[in-house]
């Protein structure tokens, strides 16, 4: 019975012992020692009836042997509190990705889908519709083209669209233009379109040229002469000569002014041309005197100036045109562009 009743009030005993310990605040040599990552131990000395360490959370172990004659030596080894908690750091949170634009596939070739006009053939003076679309254009510029192919007057017009164009009254042939469709990378693509006119005129040869006269023959008194290397003519509508020389020299043929009027000398007494030739009169025999390098390429005339009525037709393109000129016999003067050459064609 003893022994029992011992054994319940021991555990009282170490308690009220750790108790009176506390409340003492005896005098405690503390020596912390703290290493990263290990828990922080903190040894305390009491009185002398207890040794104690100090424990958040402490686990008493009581081993006993109960002897009647003495008092019993209690040893309490408490389990030593760990430091402060060091919390488990979370895992940093994952990254979302953001959404990353995907860039736009690069624009292809600019594409004329169609250029277009409203008519294949007009006359001079008609109003035509010219209209197309385009694929991946970035920008679009309609040209008029010039006789010469080159290009001429610029519209900046939209992608797709349409364009009304007034036809000149002096234009002739045909009347031609160009789209031009630039893409996202500068390259420019090109589309032509020709709208044939009709001739405003007939021609007067009996086998014309495939391409318009510049406009009705013209009409005019003239007179033609004839030397020992070659022709002049005199067109009085145009108030011309042309000289024909026919020495192998260049330029072939070239029109001058007539630059004589009435009232003034007819020719030069003083020249006299060897038989069976002749010194040219008026105007042909002022710009045969006064001209010299005439005089010396034609040499003297061998007929008189003989008087007709002539027409004259010229070609319409943009430059290098040709001429023709209605001879005395009939036939046809066939003067080639920039005095290059000359002929007589059957007319």
């Amino acid at each position: 019975m003893n022994k029992w009743l011992y054994l319940l009030v021991l555990p009282a005993i170490v308690v009220g012992l750790l108790l009176i310990g506390c409340q003492s605040r005896p005098q405690v040599t503390a020596t912390p020692t703290t290493l990263a990552g290990v828990e922080t131990t903190v040894t305390s000395t009491p009185t002398p009836t207890a040794t104690a360490t100090a424990s958040a959370t402490a686990t008493v172990a009581a081993i006993s042997t109960p002897t009647p004659t003495s008092s019993p030596t209690v040893t309490n080894t408490p389990t030593a509190r760990p430091a402060t908690a060091t919390p488990t750091p979370l895992p940093p949170p994952t990254a979302t990705a953001s959404a990353t634009a995907t860039p736009a596939e690069p624009r292809g070739e600019a594409i004329i889908d169609h250029f277009r006009a409203d008519v294949s053939v007009a006359d001079p003076g008609d109003t035509i519709t010219l209209e197309w679309t385009t694929t991946d254009a970035v920008q679009v510029g309609l040209y008029r083209l010039l006789g010469t192919g080159q290009l001429g007057t610029f519209w900046e017009v939209g992608h797709n669209g349409s364009f009304v164009y007034d036809i000149a009254e002096h234009e002739r042939n045909s009347t031609r233009f160009a789209l031009a469709a630039t893409d996202a990378q500068g390259v420019t693509r090109m589309a032509t379109l020709s709208v044939r006119l009709r001739c405003t005129a007939a021609w007067f040869i009996s086998s014309p040229p495939d391409i318009c006269p510049t406009g009705p023959a013209l009409v005019s008194a003239a007179a033609e002469q004839h030397f020992q290397r070659g022709v002049m003519i005199w067109v009085e509508a145009e108030d011309r000569i042309l000289v024909l020389f026919d020495d192998g020299n260049s330029p072939r043929w070239k029109p001058y002014r007539d630059e004589w009027d009435a009232g003034e000398p007819v020719s030069d007494p003083e020249l006299v041309p060897p038989p069976g030739l002749y010194q040219p009169v008026r105007g042909f025999g002022l710009l045969w005197r006064t001209e010299p390098s005439v005089r010396e390429r034609l040499g003297w005339a061998v007929d008189q100036e003989m008087a007709y009525q002539t027409m004259v037709q010229r070609t319409s393109y943009a430059k290098y045109n040709s001429t023709y000129v209605r001879a005395l016999d009939g036939d046809v003067w066939y003067l080639r562009p920039e005095g290059s050459r000359w002929e007589k064609i059957e007319g």
